[in-house]
């Protein structure tokens, strides 16, 4: 029996329907023995990251996610 690995699809924004339409639209992706791939919304993201300061507002609670997350095996940042 193999163990499934795991990857982590973070949306950078706050925006949850956005987060929802990446899950729905990774499932075509998804298979019996392929990984497991979860969708996570940043909640202290600006509601859309539109701008340079967007972009760099999320760097740091990016970086705290992907440090204290002990469950993914990948990481992707869905901007």
């Amino acid at each position: 029996m193999s163990l499934r690995r795991k990857i982590l699809v973070i949306n950078p924004n706050s925006n949850d329907t956005v987060t929802q339409g990446l899950a729905e639209a990774l499932k075509s992706l998804t298979f019996a023995d392929g990984p497991q791939i979860d969708c996570m919304t940043l909640t202290e993201g600006p509601f859309g990251v539109e701008t340079q300061a967007d972009s760099d507002s999320v760097a740091i609670p990016l970086l705290r996610v992907i440090e204290t997350n002990n469950t993914a095996d990948a990481f992707v940042i869905a901007c």
